[in-house]
């Protein structure tokens, strides 16, 4: 009996931990933002490297950018990212923030769910989002992928394995929306949900542990995780 007490308390003690993808996750962004881009993607990298370099999914800015170099776009750094920041300053101020994200964070931190964020963005417009959030003051570890040049970009799992590590996490769920983060996050051993509910119209994920279609089936399927 005291064994079984002993493994009971163990089992419970264990620290669970919840990681968001930002982009597609939290907010619809990525269909504003895809909108947005292909106005521009001609102008900016070149009618010729446009064609062979379409807006990609799930990279950061500086890896977009170096994409459309290596592609022979002759665009500067500084005309990439001024036409970057310009639609990143309207999206994550007026793009909604994904429906019945706030009930899970409360879900979440009902069953001492520590949270973090990892993403593909920079800082400054992942702040944007935060302050957006009911639970900001809550989300205890930050990644910003496109702001360390010492981590590599999704599908490596290395910005995951720090935030987990950060947090201290024994079993981790990962919410994730493009297959390059799908597969970071199964790369980096955690349990993977892959979210539809934001996706560009005819992309397929693929290698998630599981699919939920809205924050309520994430729900649903973290109470069976536990």
């Amino acid at each position: 009996m005291e064994q079984l007490q002993e493994k009971v308390w163990y089992t419970t003690s264990m620290q669970q931990v919840f990681i968001f993808d930002m982009d597609g996750v939290l907010i619809n962004s990525e269909i504003p933002w895809h909108r947005e881009l292909d106005a521009i993607w001609p102008d900016l990298i070149g009618k010729d490297v446009a064609v062979v370099f379409p807006v990609p999914v799930g990279l950061t800015p500086q890896g977009i950018f170096e994409g459309a170099r290596q592609h022979g776009s002759q665009v500067t750094k500084e005309k990439f990212y001024r036409a970057f920041e310009a639609i990143a300053k309207e999206v994550y101020e007026e793009a909604p923030i994904t429906e019945g994200t706030e009930e899970l964070a409360a879900f979440l931190l009902e069953k001492s769910f520590k949270l973090g964020i990892v993403s593909s963005s920079p800082l400054a417009w992942i702040k944007r989002v935060i302050h957006r959030l009911s639970f900001s003051q809550e989300i205890e570890y930050v990644v910003s992928i496109n702001d360390r040049p010492d981590l590599q970009p999704k599908p490596s799992p290395v910005a995951y394995l720090e935030a987990i590590a950060h947090l201290k996490g024994d079993r981790t769920i990962i919410l994730e929306d493009s297959n390059s983060g799908i597969q970071a996050a199964k790369k980096a051993g955690a349990f993977t949900i892959g979210l539809q509910t934001n996706l560009l119209k005819g992309y397929t994920q693929h290698g998630a542990d599981a699919y939920a279609q809205t924050m309520e089936e994430v729900i649903d399927l973290v109470t069976k995780f536990l």
